[in-house]
């Protein structure tokens, strides 16, 4: 990205986030340390510094500091939950005692700031890849990843009866799936004839769904930041939905590099065991099966349609075209599954 540009809206930025927080009921709010964080493709996403108190009813001592993340929507993807949904459950897992960062303003037509934008506490850390590149993530690795499956046990936990309406979309493990598996089959696409097996797999397999709960969609390394305490904190919950709690092992078993938490952090067996334990339950094989070659089919899909902002793979921004080529290794690891599948039906 050219440093130019970023260094121009800054200014600019910094004007309208300090009227937005004026209008928002922080009193003489100074915005300072404003800069651009790099990562995503559909949000912007930018760090700040704000100091704001009043100083009619006291000093400069009691004016207060708090560090704070801006997260514009660029451009609405398929992917994405609204942001005032994500606002409202953000607010809801930490009241549950979820570690998530505290939302504070949404403003979902844009206002001051021209996108629509969510603006939270910023939790002073890493993300959990980074830091276990760096060896800096400060305790052994097996230990990291018990606590992290014992995390996504405790979300799966959480009682969906308590969570505020309005937030998730109605419908069901099938909605789900055609969610991801329907764009891929649409006029104009290119599905080879092995995506296209998958697919009708998967759409004649749909389990039932035995124990609804909170998915997160995305729980893998470096959506988890890894803070300045050594504790985990659960970014990034835009793909978060009601669904099968073993959906979200077997995407969380599809990044494996020595960095993530399974394979770098525990084996595959070793994960779900760490999950088993933590959450009291089993984990099917046979649903998990069915999951982990979804989840193959749900990355082909983000992959092809630029994580769900274009509808032509030929208007792919470069980072996205060049990702997409990825498809193949996942359309090789599909033909493992179905050949599996035929497999069982010769037995």
């Amino acid at each position: 990205m050219n440093d130019a540009l970023v260094g121009s809206g800054e200014e600019e930025l910094g004007a309208q986030l300090t009227s937005c927080l004026a209008d928002n009921g922080y009193h003489a709010p100074h915005v300072s340390g404003l800069r651009r964080l790099t990562g995503g493709s559909t949000h912007d996403t930018w760090a700040f510094d704000l100091e704001y108190g009043d100083l009619e009813k006291g000093t400069a001592d009691t004016r207060q500091n708090q560090p704070l993340i801006l997260r514009r929507n660029l451009a609405h993807a398929s992917l994405d939950m609204t942001p005032q949904a994500e606002f409202a459950l953000l607010r809801w897992l930490h009241d549950e005692a979820l570690p998530v960062a505290r939302p504070l303003l949404c403003e979902p037509d844009g206002g001051a700031l021209a996108m629509p934008f969510v603006i939270a506490e910023r939790i002073i850390g890493t993300d959990l890849r980074k830091a276990l590149a760096a060896e800096k993530a400060g305790a052994e690795r097996a230990e990291i990843g018990g606590q992290l499956a014992g995390l996504q046990a405790r979300v799966h936990a959480l009682d969906i009866s308590r969570c505020p309406d309005g937030i998730f979309a109605k419908g069901g493990v099938s909605q789900e799936v055609q969610r991801w598996t329907s764009p891929l089959l649409e006029p104009g696409k290119v599905a080879s004839p092995l995506l296209r097996a998958a697919i009708s797999w998967l759409e004649a397999n749909i389990p039932a769904l035995d124990r609804p709960c909170i998915v997160h969609g995305d729980f893998k390394a470096n959506n988890i930041l890894w803070s300045e305490a050594g504790a985990p904190v659960i970014l990034d919950w835009e793909l978060a939905h009601i669904g099968d709690p073993v959906e979200d092992l077997a995407w969380t078993m599809l990044w494996t590099t020595r960095d993530d938490i399974v394979c770098g952090l525990l084996s595959p067996q070793d994960y779900l065991a760490a999950y088993e334990r933590a959450s009291g339950a089993a984990v099917d094989r046979e649903r998990l099966f069915y999951w982990q070659l979804y989840a193959l089919v749900k990355l082909c899909g983000i992959l092809r349609s630029g994580s769900g902002t274009v509808q032509n793979e030929s208007d792919l921004g470069p980072s996205h075209a060049l990702l997409s080529r990825g498809s193949g290794y996942l359309e090789a690891a599909m033909a493992d599954y179905l050949s599996a599948i035929a497999g069982k039906r010769a037995a």
